[in-house]
């Protein structure tokens, strides 16, 4: 077997993946026989470092009982903790608010003493915003001992060196993804605010013993008319019987309704659960059916019969 492939022989070797130029597939090999029978060369310790700092110092370092880390429980989400007991690949901790102990792989954990600093600008990290609150954050600028940051949700701080910790690879696209998420909601929101809200359509008025939907609080819940009074109407929810008087201009009815929504229109969807409240989503696409997306990002394919539009005033 030769040492390496030709262009020829790559050429008539069916393909299952791109191929990488002879030179790259060389260093990989001599990289990988390198540790057995000579000195690592430039290429392949440069290899080696990029693997290296893609994980928490912790993998590679032992820690001791007393050490302050931060671990990342979920993707983007971390927490203050004290190792306990060191269990192998494992530590056990207690949370630095004494709440819980957690049992966690130590590629997930962050030492405090000593700790691994973020200051590149643009570069996501790991912060301190408060005393024992930590959370994803963008390095925006560095000036002397004084790093500027933001977070996914906006808010701005001013931190000491110590207060940024580096991520690791996996970590950063974890923050990553939660700006883009928050980023995500904000346009959502603003785009919601600008679509309306939900009217009933023009002659409508509810009847006795009618399925409605009404506005209880900020939401919008399923209900049934009760009582009609003069000045408004009193429904009984769906979901704990109970009875409340409502505003006209708070009382619609179930779908379907006259008009078609399209792209881009906002509308209230029917819950899975009656007595959940309906839930604001953005259309995607509009045929016989919606394709939907809510604040989450979630996608569902639903009926006519399941969207109330939302409509100027």
């Amino acid at each position: 077997m030769p040492l390496y492939e030709t262009d020829a022989t790559v050429a008539e070797r069916p393909s299952r993946t791109p191929s990488l130029p002879v030179n790259v597939r060389l260093v990989g090999w001599l990289c990988a026989i390198a540790p057995t029978f000579f000195t690592l060369t430039p290429a392949c310790r440069s290899r080696e470092s990029t693997a290296l700092e893609a994980k928490p110092a912790a993998s590679t370092a032992r820690m001791e009982r007393g050490s302050r880390v931060i671990v990342e429980r979920t993707a983007g989400n971390f927490t203050e903790a004290t190792v306990l007991e060191e269990q192998g690949e494992h530590l056990r901790l207690q949370s630095a608010d004494g709440s819980q102990s957690l049992r966690v792989s130590k590629t997930s954990v962050y030492p405090l003493s000593p700790a691994t600093t973020e200051s590149m600008p643009g570069q996501f990290a790991i912060c301190a915003v408060q005393r024992l609150v930590w959370k994803g954050c963008k390095v925006l600028s560095a000036q002397a001992n004084q790093i500027a940051v933001v977070t996914a949700q906006a808010d701005q701080y001013r931190l000491g060196p110590n207060e940024v910790l580096r991520a690791s690879e996996l970590t950063r696209m974890n923050v990553k993804e939660t700006f883009a998420k928050a980023e995500a909601r904000s346009r959502f929101l603003h785009e919601l605010s600008l679509a309306g809200v939900p009217l009933a359509p023009a002659g409508w008025r509810p009847s006795p013993r009618e399925r409605v939907i009404a506005k209880r609080e900020n939401d919008w819940y399923a209900a049934r008319v009760h009582e009609i009074e003069e000045d408004g109407v009193r429904v009984s929810w769906q979901d704990n019987a109970t009875t409340q008087k409502v505003a006209n201009d708070e009382l619609i009815p179930e779908p379907p309704y006259p008009s078609h929504l399209t792209r881009g229109q906002f509308g209230l969807m029917r819950p899975r659960v009656e007595s959940e409240p309906w839930v604001y989503v953005k259309v995607r696409a509009s045929s016989d059916s919606y394709k939907v997306e809510d604040i989450k990002g979630d996608v569902s394919h639903v009926g006519h019969t399941a969207l109330v539009p939302l409509t100027l005033r």
